[in-house]
């Protein structure tokens, strides 16, 4: 017998504001440590959430005394547990002993993406030039735009492997024999986009990735065969999708 009607889960959302204590409404990443804390990055500084209220971070500033906020585009909790902010100022880490959030590197500014590898390094990008940081030796290597790659994202597969997309349209892939990156073409059988710019790369299901474009939606590349899928690229209304994220 079936049933007259079937009950669907309701879902219920909460809106926080900066009348609920955000440092500010625009947030562009939010995260949760591994004691439950949700931070959230906003155009305004860093802010943590224990579910009741939030706590504003603001982010030390070389020769003041007072802490200046900033544009926060990326957050990072390693398997440890530490907290990585990436901003328009540069790199941080926080310190949950002393609940403070300072930079790493005074040179290195406009950081938009952070990863760790298997090895304990610490990979991000500054001004979409990619950086390697050796934790334990402190050692900072730099793998500069006009040297290497433009790039706008980077992951981590399930097997070590670090890849990046870029502004010409290609992902790559970090070759750790020539220190260098082999570069795959995510448009080459598409037809011709408006703009080449990926926004995004992320891990897919199985021997796969997701690239995330400006102009051409999603695309799933597969490394087995070096070959690649358009995934979605239209709007209901014929528009094209443009892919900010990807999770």
């Amino acid at each position: 017998v079936m049933p007259e009607s079937i009950d669907a889960q309701p879902y219920y959302f909460r809106r926080y504001q900066v009348e609920n204590g955000l440092s500010n409404n625009t947030a562009f990443c939010s995260i949760q440590d591994h004691q439950g804390f949700l931070w959230v990055g906003t155009k305004e500084g860093l802010n943590r959430f224990d579910g009741y209220r939030f706590k504003h971070f603001e982010l030390e500033e070389e020769n003041e005394k007072t802490l200046a906020a900033d544009l926060i585009s990326c957050l990072y909790v390693d398997k440890s547990g530490l907290l990585w902010i990436g901003g328009e100022k540069g790199l941080y880490c926080y310190n949950p002993l002393t609940e403070k959030v300072t930079r790493l590197f005074d040179s290195l500014y406009n950081v938009g993406a952070i990863q760790m590898d298997n090895k304990g390094r610490l990979w991000f990008l500054s001004s979409n030039s990619v950086y390697r940081y050796d934790i334990s030796e402190k050692k900072l290597d730099a793998f500069p735009r006009k040297d290497y790659i433009d790039a706008t994202s980077l992951c981590m597969l399930q097997d070590g492997s670090m890849w990046f997309s870029c502004t010409n349209g290609f992902i790559y892939k970090y070759d750790a024999a020539t220190n260098g990156a082999t570069g795959h073409d995510v448009f080459k059988h598409s037809a011709l986009p408006s703009s080449r710019w990926l926004q995004k790369v992320y891990p897919g299901p199985g021997n796969t990735l997701f690239a995330g474009t400006t102009s051409q939606g999603l695309k799933q590349y597969t490394i087995s065969t070096g070959d690649y899928t358009d995934v979605l690229m239209y709007n209901p209304d014929h528009t094209t999708v443009f892919v900010r994220d990807i999770l």
